[in-house]
């Protein structure tokens, strides 16, 4: 029986893969949606725009999250952040991010209509 992804069982993913990488530090699901939303906002995307991407329905939630006069205070962190060189950051992640595990599934069909699985 398959049944929806549910936000804990998604939690409990992100939490195993960071514990392998040996990177939990806390993360959480909702702190990757906002700095996703926050992202977007500083690369000049419509707040009508991140509450889509984000799942988002109300204008005034999406405000309250971003927090966008904090974000864009000049002297604060985002300024120190847009000011960083990215691959020097992102350098030693580089080979956590190629994807372990996963298995080529090619779908393969003899006969019209019918679909067999291949690997």
């Amino acid at each position: 029986m398959h049944a929806p992804l549910s936000s804990s069982a998604a939690e409990d993913r992100l939490k195993g893969y960071l514990q392998e990488m040996g990177s939990d530090n806390g993360e959480t699901l909702y702190g990757f949606r906002d700095g996703c939303a926050i992202t977007l906002a500083l690369s000049g995307a419509e707040v009508s725009e991140i509450m889509d991407h984000v799942g988002w329905t109300r204008r005034h939630a999406a405000l309250h999250y971003l927090q966008l006069a904090k974000v864009f205070n000049l002297a604060g962190a985002s300024a120190r952040l847009s000011a960083v060189n990215i691959p020097t950051v992102t350098s030693e992640w580089h080979d956590i991010n190629d994807l372990k595990r996963f298995v080529c599934v090619l779908f393969v069909s003899d006969t019209p209509g019918k679909m067999s699985l291949s690997e």
